[in-house]
């Protein structure tokens, strides 16, 4: 009887591979995010500190090159109002006892869309400002597919001021008063008297609904006919310094208003 060789093929066998549970799977999952989220804020933070860094370090900057080129003005000219009757000195408001007290501005961005509106003086000699809805394709088509259906109008705001014999107290600036929103077409001419101007418009539905698409406020520095007059009576009297006021009295030019009026004016904007 013959007998048989059998070959023994030798067979490896990989090392067995443990297949992850469920729970152990969101464990890792959980881990995974919570790195990723921690590295985002991270990198935001650090980037929000360098922002802060760079803006600090620029607006030292430019505090101290300001109050250099305001010394040396302050220096050929000491008085701001150097009449024989009235003498206001010129000051330094970068002095350095005051820098401590500044701080850099806060820039609030309020929409990303182009103005719709804006203010522009008159081409003539009144001393006037008109109010113009710019309606070109591009602007418009921010707030409107239909640019017929777009109307706007503007109430004007004035300040009340404190009654004669009363004393003036810190709620002067809470006292204003907005007047009914007159509509307008597409510009208007302002009365020489406006200083603030709250616009709104609106986009027509159904013929019958109205959406507001838009509000903004405007400021008007004009000259006034009783400032115009004590000008023009001043610089009669004084003779020396007409150019200079002249010069700064050009309507349109901003004045810094009280700042309790102006949050007022910001916090009607966000309404």
């Amino acid at each position: 009887m013959s007998q048989k060789g059998f070959a023994q093929v030798l067979v490896v066998k990989p090392p067995s591979m443990r297949l992850l549970s469920v729970p152990q799977l969101r464990r890792y999952k959980v881990i995974i995010i919570m790195l990723l989220t921690g590295s985002l804020w991270f990198f935001l933070y650090t980037s929000n500190i360098l922002n802060k860094l760079l803006h600090s370090y620029f607006y030292d900057n430019m505090v101290q090159l300001s109050a250099q080129y305001q010394a040396s003005v302050i220096a050929n000219n000491p008085f701001l109002l150097p009449g024989s009757s009235c003498k206001i000195p010129n000051m330094n408001p970068f002095e350095p006892s005051l820098l401590d007290l500044m701080s850099p501005p806060v820039t609030v961005q309020c929409s990303n869309k182009s103005p719709l509106t804006h203010v522009q003086p008159l081409d003539d000699s009144r001393a006037q400002f008109q109010l113009i809805v710019d309606k070109s394709t591009p602007v418009v088509q921010q707030y409107t597919s239909d640019r017929n259906s777009l109307r706007c109008c503007y109430s004007v705001i004035t300040r009340i001021t404190t009654p004669p014999g009363e004393q003036h107290d810190y709620k002067a600036d809470n006292r204003y008063k907005i007047q009914d929103c007159i509509y307008f077409q597409d510009q208007t001419i302002l009365d020489m008297d406006t200083e603030f101007l709250f616009v709104h418009c609106y986009v027509l539905k159904l013929f019958v609904f109205r959406m507001e698409v838009y509000k903004m406020l405007h400021t008007i520095i004009p000259v006034k006919t009783s400032v115009k007059g004590k000008l023009e009576q001043t610089e009669d009297n004084e003779g020396e310094y007409s150019n200079k006021t002249s010069s700064d009295s050009q309507p349109g030019l901003r004045e810094p208003m009280s700042g309790g009026f102006r949050d007022n004016l910001q916090k009607l904007a966000k309404k």
